[in-house]
């Protein structure tokens, strides 16, 4: 059987170092749920450099202690992953940093 969905109803995935279509998928909260307000922690040195990727993400999961609300106990950072800038011989080069 065809699928039959629009374009703008499926989405790229990466499945097995392959690009995959399938069907679009979106969370949708249920009305009858508590809305938890959170007040943006974020110190504004750490939005004023955010990008639109995973760390800056993370960065905000972990100045608004999401985690601690939501699961409802504390949670602390073990590790901390800082990005340099890359270089024509190491492109992807990441360090990792441990946070004490």
């Amino acid at each position: 059987m065809a699928d039959t969905r629009t374009p703008e109803q499926r989405r790229y995935i990466m499945s097995k170092y392959r690009l995959r279509l399938v069907p679009a998928m979106r969370i949708k909260p249920r009305e009858d749920m508590v809305k938890i307000a959170v007040p943006d922690s974020t110190p504004e040195l750490i939005r004023a450099y955010a990008l639109d990727d995973e760390q800056t993400l993370l960065a905000i999961v972990r100045y608004n202690r999401l985690i601690d609300t939501f699961l409802r106990l504390t949670a602390y950072s073990l590790q901390n992953h800082l990005a340099v800038r890359p270089t024509i011989a190491d492109p992807e080069r990441n360090v990792q940093t441990s946070s004490g």
